[in-house]
């Protein structure tokens, strides 16, 4: 649990959400780091300038940036009263 969210993290019913439904998802394609030593370990980062830049040859990851949560809601309300 995190100090200051209220109920359940939905990190992964989240992806699955957008992998069924992905019209209800902005997602933008970004190459993320994460820092692997020190105070900041773990912590994941992008360029979102206007400009990014891009390291040669290293992988760009999709980052979902907003989504439809009345639909996202509705969804997960019908598949867990199934």
């Amino acid at each position: 649990m995190l100090p200051g969210i209220n109920g359940a993290p939905l990190h992964d019913v989240t992806l699955f959400s957008y992998l069924v439904n992905p019209e209800d998802f902005t997602v933008v394609e970004r190459q993320v780091s994460i820092t692997d030593t020190g105070l900041s370990m773990g912590l994941t980062y992008a360029d979102f300038r206007p400009v990014p830049q891009y390291i040669k040859g290293y992988p760009m990851h999709k980052i979902i940036i907003d989504f439809n949560r009345d639909a996202f809601i509705k969804d997960f309300i019908q598949v867990m009263t199934k």
